[in-house]
C-alpha cells in the first residue's frame, strides 16, 4: 500500500525564459516547486493523513510497518516538512507558461481568443494558456481548448 499525496492547486509559481534568440539554444526552465510555504503545509497534512489511514487498527494489523519515513521523527513538523521538500514530485501536468488572461493581467501571454499579444497569426492552443491548474488530469480541458481554438480560427 502507498499513499502519495500531492498538491492539487499550488501556489507556487515557475517560469520558463529564452536563453538567446537562437531557437536551438534550450530555454530556461525553473519549477520553483514548493517555493510557497503553503504548498509545503499542504504536504504536510497529505502526510500527517496518510500516516493515520495507514496506521489504523482495522488497516494497520494487516501491515508490516511503515516503510517510509522511517527516519524521520512523526510527530516533528519541521522534520516532516523537509521530508516533503526531499521527496516531492510533480504528477507531470505542469501548466500556464503561456497564461491566458485579460488585457492587464501583467502575466497573461495570451488574450481570451487563445492569441498570442504582440505575435499575429500565432495562437495558443495547449495547457500551458490554463492560468492554474485544474485538479484533474488536463486532457480533457486540453482538447476542450483545442476545440475553441478551431472554432476562433474558423470565425476568422
Amino acid at each position: 500500500i502507498s499513499v502519495n499525496p500531492c498538491v492539487l492547486r499550488p501556489k507556487s509559481r515557475g517560469s520558463v525564459k529564452l536563453r538567446s534568440a537562437d531557437p536551438r539554444e534550450p530555454g530556461l526552465f525553473m519549477s520553483n516547486a514548493l517555493q510557497n510555504s503553503e504548498d509545503v503545509e499542504t504536504l504536510l497534512r497529505g502526510i500527517r493523513l496518510g500516516m493515520r489511514i495507514l496506521e489504523a487498527p482495522a488497516l494497520a494489523r494487516l501491515l508490516d510497518g511503515r516503510v517510509t519515513p522511517t527516519d524521520v521523527d512523526a510527530r516533528d513538523d519541521e522534520a516532516l516538512r523537509q521530508y516533503a521538500r526531499n521527496v516531492a514530485k510533480t504528477v507531470y501536468h505542469p501548466v500556464g507558461t503561456c497564461r491566458m488572461g485579460p488585457e492587464g493581467d501583467a502575466l497573461a501571454v495570451v488574450d481570451p481568443k487563445l492569441r498570442l499579444r504582440g505575435v499575429d497569426n500565432v495562437r495558443i492552443a495547449d495547457a500551458s494558456v490554463m492560468p492554474t491548474l485544474v485538479s484533474g488530469n488536463t486532457n480533457a480541458p486540453t482538447m476542450m481548448i483545442a476545440h475553441r481554438a478551431a472554432e476562433f480560427i474558423l470565425r476568422g
